[in-house]
């Protein structure tokens, strides 16, 4: 049963507890018309210490990647700015800028550089451990407590599963998981359902995901913010990732 009124995005962010690296995550919003989010994503690889961002834009017509960007700085170019002092001009992700840089022409033909974020209605940052990782309720608008929008459900269930071409290094970190995400309505009327397959490249070797974030745009779309981990080079790392749809 699909209904075509509301935009679902769902982001899978930065990871948990355990990870060697934890990024942060960046909400760049939606196009006015809800038909594309966007993303973006910046750490410091573990290991090499280098400045690492990745900016995705997902489309909620395909629920696909329409544009990704990645950029690391090179560890030789990070020395030579500290050799000259230079460092300090980079408060932030100094990757960060350079992929919002890089990726400015494609914002701008998607009409996602007015940062649209809409309402930010459900915030549980890895510190809080009171809520449930796999399941959030929450209403697209509140006017008042007595005069809400509609009720929706978010739930999450992981598969494990470990593809069959594996590398052997696999077998240090926790097995892989394909995410089912489904979102429902107040009379449990399935809405939109994501269900991961073994093509899906970048998150074939991702596991515990957990609820972030719901951002929601007018009364007709939302965004879900998602941790999740991926094997890294001195430990499980943080990452995140986005998911579109319509429901």
């Amino acid at each position: 049963m699909r209904i075509s009124r509301l935009c679902v995005i769902i982001l899978a962010c930065a990871g948990l507890t355990s990870a060697g690296t934890v990024g942060n995550v960046e909400f760049l919003g939606f196009s006015p018309d809800g038909a594309y989010a966007a993303m973006l994503e910046h750490w410091v690889s573990d290991g090499s210490g280098c400045p690492a961002a990745r900016l995705t834009v997902m489309s909620a017509e395909t629920d696909s990647t329409v544009f990704e960007m990645e950029w690391w700085w090179p560890e030789y170019r990070m020395e030579e700015l500290e050799s000259e002092g230079a460092y300090w001009l980079f408060p932030e992700n100094p990757a960060r800028d350079s992929v919002l840089l890089l990726s400015a022409a494609v914002l701008d033909s998607l009409a996602l550089n007015d940062g649209l974020q809409g309402t930010h209605c459900i915030h549980h940052p890895l510190l809080d451990r009171g809520v449930k990782d796999d399941r959030a309720t929450f209403v697209t608008w509140m006017g008042t407590p007595g005069w809400m929008g509609p009720g929706l459900t978010l739930d999450l269930v992981e598969h494990r599963h470990t593809p069959e071409d594996a590398p052997e290094w696999l077998g240090m970190f926790e097995e892989p998981v394909l995410l089912e995400l489904t979102i429902t309505d107040q009379t449990g009327a399935i809405l939109y359902q994501h269900t991961d397959s073994e093509e899906d490249g970048l998150f074939r070797f991702a596991s515990d995901y957990r609820i972030r974030d719901v951002y929601v745009l007018g009364d007709s779309v939302a965004a879900i913010v998602l941790n999740t981990l991926e094997p890294g080079f001195e430990g499980p790392d943080g990452k995140f990732r986005l998911l579109v749809g319509r429901v």
